[in-house]
């Protein structure tokens, strides 16, 4: 439900969004749809989002984000952490923030 919640406020924000259900889904979107920067739940089916987030980073030179419910985990390569409930403001300006390191990034993958 929040994946679907964060593409379509992302889509409204301008942002063209590649969602998928799993880690695994995950790195095959990553593939196909080359985002520009990753957000990401530590929590899902299959490996967690702190090893996605390390198969990621071992594959593409790209900022990801990490969200949870729970506390953030002590260690991992992420580019900065979103405590759920989610402060979509925060969101927006740390997405907001990555592109603008590189003119013309817009993808997100989720």
């Amino acid at each position: 439900m929040l994946r679907r919640l964060l593409a379509v406020w992302l889509h409204t924000e301008g942002y063209s969004v590649a969602a998928a259900e799993s880690a695994e889904a995950a790195l095959v979107a990553a593939q196909e749809a080359a985002p520009d920067v990753v957000l990401t739940d530590v929590e899902m089916p299959g490996a967690n989002g702190v090893q996605l987030t390390h198969d990621l980073k071992e594959r593409y030179a790209l900022p990801v984000f990490l969200m949870s419910a729970g506390r953030e985990p002590p260690i991992h390569e992420a580019d900065g952490f979103f405590p759920k409930p989610l402060n979509f403001q925060a969101v927006a300006e740390a997405l907001r923030d990555s592109c603008a390191l590189f003119p013309g990034r817009r993808a997100v993958g989720l």
